[in-house]
């Protein structure tokens, strides 16, 4: 830091600057030391992330808050090489945050605000193109660990699950990953999800499915409806009944990995949340 340097004399800004260049050692490599010297894969934010001054991290990124894992937070950047070392180290597929947000709903798209939404920044910086490429690879990670494609946004209402603003998980509870890659019209990954094993037979908790999503917006300015996905919704949902209370089924090629899992697994403060 700046007092760091300050106290360390004159030139130590330069020094610290070369040597920073001249180590090759990536965020990867110090990744795996950690992981290989037995640190926890599972970690889990018990607040939310650290920001300047205490203020500033909690409004800039709606998904890194309580509860948010290592995995999480690689799936939000389509970082497939992290993804495979936090898996081969132990990592749980479907661990969520305090919304139940879990990694491949983050790879879909779900919580990030962009240029249609609020004024806050995003910096997920993976939407240039290629964009859908990533999120797919990422989704296809994910689901060969045996993640659940159909899991759901379980809490954005109580005084534990909500932010205190408008924010892009406002009005997400009940929603899948299909919701994620529908906002951001993302075709391809619509697609993919659907002929994975995703729902489209679903609604949320205020009764919108994902085709009403596709034409209507959910709660997003300047949403412009994509006629390839809404033609994808309308022929996954033609044959099927919409239901809010169905239970997601898995595909069969998830539900070998998905029998190693955990049995408990559950979003953290349950016990404690208020209504």
């Amino acid at each position: 830091t700046y007092n760091d340097f300050g106290r360390l004399g004159p030139g130590a800004s330069a020094r610290a600057t070369a040597n920073a260049a001249a180590d090759k050692t990536t965020a990867v490599d110090i990744i795996r030391m950690l992981l290989d010297a037995g640190a926890d894969p599972n970690v889990q934010l018990n607040l939310h992330r650290p920001g300047r001054g205490g203020n500033s991290g909690r409004f800039e990124d709606d998904l890194l808050r309580t509860g948010a894992t290592p995995l999480l937070r690689a799936a939000m950047s389509h970082d497939n090489e992290v993804i495979e070392l936090l898996l081969q180290h132990g990592a749980v597929v479907d661990l969520p945050n305090v919304n139940g947000v879990t990694p491949l709903i983050a790879a879909a798209g779900m919580g990030f605000s962009g240029p249609t939404m609020t004024p806050v920044p995003d910096h997920r910086g993976d939407y240039a193109p290629g964009a859908q490429a990533r999120a797919i690879s990422t989704i296809a990670l994910l689901l060969k660990a045996g993640a659940n494609i159909n899991a759901r946004v379980t809490d954005t209402s109580s005084h534990t699950g909500r932010i205190a603003r408008s924010s892009s998980m406002t009005h997400r509870q009940g929603q899948t990953a299909l919701y994620g890659a529908i906002h951001w019209g993302w075709t391809q990954v619509v697609q993919y999800l659907l002929q994975h094993g995703a729902k489209a037979n679903v609604a949320d908790d205020l009764g919108r499915t994902p085709l009403m999503a596709a034409t209507h917006g959910v709660g997003i300015r300047g949403f412009k409806p994509v006629k390839g996905i809404i033609a994808l919704l309308s022929q996954a949902t033609a044959a099927q009944q919409v239901s809010s209370t169905q239970t997601p089924s898995l595909t069969p090629a998830q539900a070998p990995a998905r029998a190693a899992r955990p049995a408990a697994l559950q979003a953290p403060l349950t016990a404690s949340r208020r209504p």
